[in-house]
């Protein structure tokens, strides 16, 4: 007889005798699929930076969920910032955010949703992340900054001084075919006539930060509201069940 589960609805036990406890399981998963892809769209919504992690390593024997917690509590996670334990759904993050994350579908990631109020926040946070990350077995994948609400607009939501962010990157495509780690870095660096700590140069330090993660790959959201940085050359770890 079928192993039950609380996530399937009751129809699939009433019409679905002859399923197996894996026929069931992936059934599951598909039910999952467009509930997490509306679930992290709401979030896009609510929040205004997104950071995706992976595991350094493969090791099965890892604490993941206490690694984890133990990096959020270090990075001064706070009541408002929304993440979980549980491993991020990648074709459902991929599909509500429209970037492609270049991961395998059995990847173990983990998300972290935050309000920051400016870049200024996300510099801080950015540079937090990128120390303390390693300690803990995990590795910034991706970062995302909110710049606009839907029709273009700054919205509640969004960080202030974002919309320096997208004309430096769209500079910098503009100077260069095939954006790479270093010349994300010389455009990061060109600092001529510039208030050091205008917005313009926090933006620049943002970059700054993102290229000494690696995160070299700029990519506007499928609504164009977001801009992410990403690892652009990720390989896949941590494939076991989550501890």
């Amino acid at each position: 007889m079928p192993v039950k589960s609380k996530h399937i609805p009751q129809f699939v036990y009433k019409y679905g005798r002859s399923l197996s406890a894996g026929e069931l399981k992936r059934f599951e998963q598909r039910l999952a699929y467009p509930l997490l892809r509306d679930n992290y769209q709401e979030f896009l919504k609510k929040y205004n930076t997104l950071y995706l992690f992976r595991w350094s390593h493969d090791d099965w024997t890892l604490d993941r969920r206490y690694f984890w917690h133990r990096f959020l509590k270090k990075i001064g996670e706070t009541d408002v910032d929304h993440h979980s334990s549980n491993r991020v759904h990648i074709k459902a993050i991929q599909e509500a955010t429209g970037i492609p994350l270049g991961v395998d579908q059995n990847d173990n990631l983990r998300y972290l949703f935050k309000h920051n109020k400016d870049i200024r926040d996300v510099n801080s946070s950015v540079e937090k992340v990128l120390a303390t990350a390693p300690k803990n077995h995990l590795e910034l994948l991706s970062v995302g900054t909110k710049l606009s609400d839907l029709n273009g607009t700054a919205s509640s939501t969004a960080l202030l001084g974002a919309n320096y962010i997208k004309p430096l990157v769209e500079e910098s495509l503009s100077m260069y075919q095939d954006l790479d780690y270093d010349k994300l870095l010389q455009l990061a660096r060109n600092t001529k006539n510039e208030s050091p700590t205008g917005p313009k140069q926090v933006a620049k330090q943002l970059l700054r930060n993102v290229t000494s993660g690696q995160l070299t790959r700029p990519a506007m959201s499928k609504s164009r509201d977001w801009l992410f940085f990403t690892n652009p050359s990720p390989y896949t770890v941590a494939k076991y069940v989550d501890t």
